[in-house]
């Protein structure tokens, strides 16, 4: 269990850094849909709330757009198995 809820926290932080959605959505996301439970996990994990985590890192990160198919999302100008070369190139 220490294991997966390591693993839902490290995506949220993710998610968090490179989308927009709210907190919440954030939370059921990664599978824990109620929001308190949420709050309380992740600041057992890396010692800040998700809304501080966000303000404090996000700054810094790059933005990710979702894939075409609604999945997961890929930085923007890159496609998905091109080895890292963005589209331009």
């Amino acid at each position: 269990m220490a294991y997966l809820a390591r693993l839902r926290a490290e995506h949220a932080a993710t998610l968090l850094l490179h989308s927009d959605q709210p907190v919440t959505c954030i939370g059921q996301a990664v599978g824990w849909p109620d929001q308190n439970y949420f709050a309380r996990r992740f600041k057992a994990h890396y010692g800040l709330s998700a809304t501080t985590y966000r303000a404090r890192f996000a700054t810094s990160a790059v933005h990710l757009a979702p894939n075409r198919a609604g999945g997961l999302p890929f930085e923007i100008g890159l496609r998905p198995g091109d080895g890292g070369r963005s589209a331009a190139s």
